[in-house]
């Protein structure tokens, strides 16, 4: 089974949450095949511990840039 989140995703969605998102979380954890817990617990830190809570865009592209490497 593999994640249906990537280090990208959280990365990328913690970047948009710091910059006010308008998209609900809800439609978002659809869209990512995920429950609304688990989205907002990425989101907010409470796991994805690894990852920077507030990202910035040049994070953003180096966690794109390690998805697209492997």
């Amino acid at each position: 089974m593999s994640a249906k989140l990537t280090d990208f995703h959280v990365t990328y969605l913690r970047y948009l949450s710091g910059k006010g998102m308008e998209v609900p979380q809800k439609t978002l954890a659809r869209q990512y095949g995920v429950t609304h817990a688990t989205l907002s617990r990425a989101i907010d830190g409470r796991s994805w511990k690894h990852l920077p809570l507030s990202p910035t865009r040049a994070q953003v592209h180096e966690a794109f840039d390690a998805l697209v490497a492997l």
